[in-house]
């Protein structure tokens, strides 16, 4: 449990910074509009749950 804990703190703030490198990037503008935050959030906590229960399942 508390390696599933750490792999979501680790794998949400990579992507949320590989999100705002790419970002940046782009050259859009604000990264902290609330459209931009809410797409991070939705790929970001998909990507976490599908890649947690991947785990889960090889560990078991």
């Amino acid at each position: 449990m508390v390696t599933l804990i750490l792999i979501y703190i680790v794998g949400f703030s990579a992507l949320y910074f590989i999100g705002m490198f790419y970002n940046s990037l782009k050259g859009y503008g604000d990264w902290y509009t609330p459209e931009h935050r809410e797409k991070v959030k939705l790929i970001s906590g998909s990507l976490l749950i599908i890649g947690s229960l991947l785990l889960y399942f090889i560990i078991q």
